[in-house]
C-alpha cells in the first residue's frame, strides 16, 4: 500500500507564494496605463479644450481596473 500524500503546510496562505511574482508586472504596466491615460486627457484638455465620451469610458475603465487590483473583485 503507499502512504497517502503529504498534507499541504497550513501556515502558509494560498497564493502567497505568487503574490510576490505578480507584483512587478501588474504594477509597470498599471504605471504606464496611468502615465499614458494622463498625456491622453492632458493633449485633450489642453490644446482642444474638449473631452469626448471616449475619455469619460477610458478614465472609468483605469479607475475600475485600479479598484480591482488594489481591493479585489
Amino acid at each position: 500500500m503507499t502512504s497517502p500524500p503529504p498534507l499541504a503546510d497550513p501556515s502558509r496562505q494560498a497564493g502567497a507564494r505568487n503574490d510576490a511574482s505578480a507584483l512587478a508586472p501588474v504594477g509597470t504596466f498599471l504605471g504606464i496605463a496611468c502615465i499614458t491615460t494622463g498625456l491622453r486627457i492632458y493633449w485633450r484638455l489642453w490644446p482642444v479644450r474638449r473631452i469626448g465620451a471616449d475619455d469619460f469610458t477610458l478614465l472609468a475603465a483605469l479607475v475600475r481596473s485600479t479598484g480591482t487590483i488594489f481591493w479585489g473583485s
